[in-house]
C-alpha cells in the first residue's frame, strides 16, 4: 500500500504530513551514532598515546655524535703509528691488523698514517705476560704489538696514500 493511500485513510492533510515528515528527518539526523563516535575517540585517544610514546623514545635517546666518514666507511680520525720491532726471532717484519674486513699489514719500525681504529685494534691487543716479582711470578696484562701513535691530519693521510701508491705498495687490503 503507498503512503498516499494510507494517509488519505487517516485523513492526514499534505501539509500536516510535510510538517512531520520534515520532524522525522530532523529526529533521525540528530540521533547519535556511538559506535561511530566511539571509533572515532578511540583513534584520537591512539594516536595522542602514540605521538606520545614516540617524543617520550626520542627524548631518551642520547644524543649522537654523526661522524664524518671515508669512502671505506671509517671515521675522518688519523694517527702516525709506528709499531715496535719484535724480540722473538719468530716475530714476522709486519704485523696484519683487521677491521671490519679490511687488513693492513704494517712493518715494524716504519712510521705509517693509518687511520685511528688501526690503533684501536693495537690497543686490545692484549697478553698476558709473566714477571718475577718479590712473591714470586705475577702475570701482567701486556700489549701484543708494542707501539707509539700520535694524531694526523687527514691531509697527512692523503699524501702517505698517494706515496705507498707511487711506490706500487696497497695501503688497505680487503680480506
Amino acid at each position: 500500500m503507498n503512503t498516499q493511500a494510507q494517509n488519505q485513510d487517516f485523513n492526514i492533510p499534505s501539509d500536516v504530513e510535510a510538517r512531520l515528515r520534515a520532524q522525522a528527518a530532523v529526529a533521525v539526523a540528530s540521533q547519535i551514532d556511538e559506535k561511530a563516535l566511539l571509533a572515532k575517540y578511540t583513534a584520537e585517544a591512539l594516536a595522542a598515546r602514540e605521538a606520545e610514546l614516540r617524543e617520550d623514545a626520542e627524548a631518551s635517546l642520547p644524543e649522537v655524535e654523526v661522524q664524518d666518514l671515508d669512502n671505506l666507511g671509517f671515521p675522518k680520525k688519523y694517527v702516525r703509528l709506528t709499531i715496535f720491532k719484535g724480540t722473538s726471532k719468530q716475530d714476522l717484519s709486519y704485523v696484519p691488523v683487521g677491521c671490519n674486513g679490511f687488513v693492513w699489514r704494517i712493518r715494524r719500525g716504519e712510521a705509517v698514517v693509518v687511520h685511528s681504529v688501526v690503533a684501536d685494534v693495537l690497543n686490545h691487543a692484549v697478553t698476558e705476560v709473566v714477571l718475577q716479582a718479590e712473591g714470586g711470578l705475577v702475570t701482567m696484562p701486556a700489549h701484543r704489538f708494542p707501539y707509539q701513535a700520535a694524531p694526523a691530519t687527514e691531509a697527512e693521510y692523503i699524501a702517505f696514500k698517494s706515496k705507498m701508491a707511487e711506490q706500487g705498495k696497497v695501503v688497505v687490503t680487503t680480506a
